[in-house]
């Protein structure tokens, strides 16, 4: 990575909560991560600009877990994309070295994601902006995740630099341990009561015998999984289960 020294990175994120309408929940996110590096390339041609590629995949790895981990995690991300911009002492055919490695990176990352990475690039100077357009990871065509993430920094790309960029799109989702739990007991009434009806049904009573067997099943899931849940509580202070990642108190 010596030939693109990176002098700064830059994490933005955008919780959009509502587009003058209604109040969403869960909210959309924009997220993008941009490197200012060293162009090695500019002022003079470069007719190989193959090894380049390699060398830039390590950056795209680490710019990915970053903005990852300023999103909350990968659950709910659906769309990506990717950009550059160069300074201009060098040409658009640098920006396009962010192609392969931008795209390593987040596939890489995320996970199986068969769409094309979208992505823009150009030549520009300090404090220009740059439209990074999202698409969906796996399918192209899906509309609703048409949209773009704008990146500016006031002070590059300068001459010598390029700026390479990475925007991802998704949702935040908190998934609280009591609202599971209270599912997993709707989930057992909702057993019982087709139980019952098929009971009543076939004019037996082996449903109902079975659904006395369920509460009891029930009645001590209930005083188990309370007590683990206020002991998690105690020990963690929360009841997201994004924030509990391992099985120790």
């Amino acid at each position: 990575m010596a030939d693109f020294a990176v002098r700064k990175i830059v994490v933005q994120v955008e919780e959009i909560l509502h587009e003058g309408g209604p109040v969403v929940a869960p909210c959309p996110v924009r997220g993008a991560i941009y490197a200012v590096c060293a162009n090695p390339f500019a002022g003079r041609y470069e007719p190989d600009l193959q090894p380049a590629m390699e060398r830039l995949k390590p950056l795209a790895l680490d710019l990915t877990d970053r903005l990852v981990a300023a999103l909350g995690g990968r659950a709910g991300i659906d769309a990506y994309g990717k950009g550059a911009i160069v300074g201009e002492a060098g040409e658009a055919e640098h920006g396009a070295l962010w192609h392969v490695a931008g795209g390593y990176g987040m596939r890489d990352r995320l996970g199986d994601c068969r769409a094309i990475v979208p992505s823009a690039m150009k030549v520009g100077g300090m404090g220009a902006t740059l439209d990074i357009p999202l698409g969906h990871l796996n399918a192209a065509y899906v509309r609703s995740r048409f949209d773009v993430v704008t990146i500016a920094c006031a002070d590059a790309p300068r001459s010598g630099a390029v700026l390479f960029a990475l925007g991802l799109l998704g949702v935040i989702t908190r998934r609280n341990i009591l609202v599971i739990y209270m599912s997993l007991e709707l989930m057992l009434n909702a057993a019982n009561l087709a139980l019952v009806s098929f009971s009543r049904f076939n004019n037996n009573l082996d449903g109902q015998v079975m659904v006395f067997f369920i509460i009891t099943v029930a009645a001590a899931e209930v005083a188990v999984g309370l007590a683990l849940i206020v002991a998690l509580f105690r020990r963690r202070q929360t009841t997201h289960v994004e924030d509990l990642t391992t099985l120790k108190l």
